[in-house]
């Protein structure tokens, strides 16, 4: 594995079928076709505990979380166009 802080980074060949919960479901699928012998290239995944911390970090869990409640769970176009405009909101300034 990579050396990060709090291991946000893993090498794809360190992943395998295990590792879903903190590399996702493309990251565990490229540790299983390098171990079944496929052409991957060297890579590595950030862990969803590194974007659970990025998240934390900048209050962007509060921000996400006040504009879901202002959401009707009936309302798909509303929930729609918030999911739409949640990634712009993810950098950091």
């Amino acid at each position: 594995m990579i050396k990060t802080p709090r291991m946000y980074c893993i090498a794809n060949s360190e992943l395998n079928k295990h590792s879903l919960p903190e590399a996702g479901g493309k990251g565990a699928n490229l540790g299983e076709l390098i171990r079944a012998g496929l052409p991957v290239p060297p890579g590595f995944v950030v862990t969803t505990g590194a974007y659970r911390t990025h998240l934390e970090e900048f209050g962007l869990q509060k921000r996400i979380a006040k504009r879901l409640d202002n959401l009707q769970k009936q309302d798909i176009a509303a929930i729609a166009k918030a999911s739409k405009n949640t990634p712009s909101r993810l950098h950091l300034s």
